[in-house]
């Protein structure tokens, strides 16, 4: 199993927004990617503006072709309005 820790910084005033745009997303992983275990958006705790996305599938190519998925691709133009910077990666391997 192979996964990604996406971090956001979302503007001020858009949390909301950004918060709809992502749980489209995550609705499309979980009715088009079967081969995603979890796809899930958390908040850190007393930062309001800051949210990571979990994300751990089969494999590499599982995310190759998710990325690829003119849906996806769609749906994270609204989650780009809503960012004050660029999203940072971290890419997983699952040990366990």
């Amino acid at each position: 199993m192979n996964g990604l820790i996406i971090h956001f910084e979302v503007a001020e005033g858009r949390e909301a927004d950004f918060e709809r745009a992502i749980s489209a997303v995550s609705e499309l992983v979980k009715s088009n990617d079967p081969d995603y275990e979890y796809y899930t958006l958390a908040r850190i705790r007393d930062e309001r503006t800051k949210y990571v996305v979990l994300e751990r599938f089969a494999d590499w190519s599982t995310l190759d072709a998710h990325m690829k998925d003119p849906a996806i691709g769609a749906a994270t133009g609204a989650i780009t309005e809503c960012l004050a910077g660029e999203p940072r990666l971290e890419w997983l391997e699952y040990v366990n």
